[in-house]
């Protein structure tokens, strides 16, 4: 009876430990056709975003964030965002060596806890450097920015109201796979008095 229990409790441990890796371990989120984007970044998502990934394509960018940590920080505001409706919202699409682009927020999708954020972009075939080619160099939705600086990511964040704005910066190293605490700028812009 005793060598039955030990099996018994062996296998509910065993049990318990899988349940919890399984649960726990999210997994990489699949963006479709992401095997024909022209770059992927990914990175870890204990930065003040949740940014997960961004998948860069010839017409668009797919940005991964995952939902309960961009909910949590106060840099968060995908989820006001889509309170406010799409429309309310604005993507940017940073392109080096052309002249005369532009961008757009083509969807923000809740999909398996993460906001997938899509933005269209377009350009004029103008060519600053005729031996240089033309890169998507960041992509950003309302006033969070990620510049992918070829993997080592830089995030930022900006806050504006009255006679300041806050900007929040956090880098990732690539090599090291790690992020760097958040570094907030303030800059002051004195009002001009009505009165003379």
């Amino acid at each position: 009876m005793k060598i039955g229990y030990k099996k018994y409790m062996a296998g509910l441990l065993i049990s318990i430990i899988m349940w919890t890796i399984t649960a726990c371990s999210g997994g990489e989120y699949k963006v479709q056709n992401e095997e024909n984007a022209l770059e992927v970044y990914r990175c870890s998502d204990d930065n003040m975003l949740g940014l997960e990934k961004a998948v860069v394509f010839e017409d668009k960018v797919i940005i991964v964030f995952d939902k309960s940590i961009n909910d949590r920080y106060k840099y968060g505001h995908l989820a006001n965002t889509i309170d406010f409706g799409i429309d309310r919202a604005y993507g940017h699409v940073s392109l080096s060596n052309v002249t005369g682009s532009s961008a757009g927020v083509d969807s923000i999708d809740i999909d398996d806890g993460r906001y997938v954020v899509t933005l269209s972009y377009s350009y004029e075939k103008f060519i600053v450097d005729p031996n240089e080619p033309c890169e998507v160099v960041g992509a950003g939705v309302s006033d969070a920015d990620i510049r992918f600086n070829n993997g080592d990511l830089e995030l930022s964040y900006s806050l504006s109201g009255g006679d300041c704005e806050e900007v929040f910066v956090q880098t990732y190293n690539k090599k090291a796979a790690k992020w760097s605490l958040v570094e907030k700028e303030e800059y002051l812009f004195p009002m001009e008095s009505s009165m003379e």
